[in-house]
């Protein structure tokens, strides 16, 4: 049987398509020439680092769990972030200003080198998040002078099984006016 031109022509389109579309997708940052995978450390969303602290299930300003209670001089720990080539090693009142809120959000830039020390109380615990795109790609969490590290070169592009990011302040007040006017119907109110 005799193939046409115009199949002939179609069939080696598309064979070049396909033999090439590997090296196209690694030359766009979109994968690797032999493979044809992602980068597993290659971030393309905006990430986020979200620090928390809890104490017994209370939410506190997540610089709690570094600089510690007013009353307990002393027990203090420390944060420290590379951030796009520039490094800040915060100072306690840097750390109160910046962490101030209960879930305290940080845009990083790439190469980033995190490293945070809890404050010596055991009964709070410093949480870290980071999110590319709204998606957990790292958590951990410290108490008593333990340590979160994490770089960009360490940071998976994969989600974390089962891990939600924090509510939002307007997420937490929904629920909380769920929550009473489910106790109202309860009580007949």
């Amino acid at each position: 049987m005799k193939i046409g031109r115009f199949a002939k022509n179609r069939m080696s389109l598309g064979h070049s398509v396909a033999l090439l579309l590997p090296v196209l997708l690694a030359a766009c940052g979109g994968g690797d020439a032999k493979t044809g995978d992602g980068d597993a450390n290659h971030h393309r969303g905006p990430l986020t680092a979200i620090f928390s602290c809890d104490s017994g299930g209370a939410e506190l300003p997540a610089s709690a769990c570094i600089v510690g209670h007013q009353s307990k001089a002393g027990v203090g720990g420390s944060l420290k972030i590379s951030d796009g080539g520039e490094v800040q090693n915060f100072s306690e009142s840097e750390i109160l200003d910046r962490l101030a809120a209960p879930r305290s959000d940080i845009t990083l830039h790439q190469p980033f080198t995190i490293l945070a020390q809890a404050g010596g109380d055991d009964n709070m615990v410093l949480r870290l998040q980071i999110l590319e795109s709204g998606q957990v790609v790292f958590q951990d969490e410290a108490s008593r002078y333990g340590v979160i590290r994490i770089d960009s070169d360490n940071l998976s592009n994969k989600p974390v099984a089962g891990a939600e990011p924090p509510k939002t302040q307007a997420q937490m007040i929904k629920e909380l006016n769920e929550a009473v006017d489910e106790m109202k119907r309860v009580n007949g109110r």
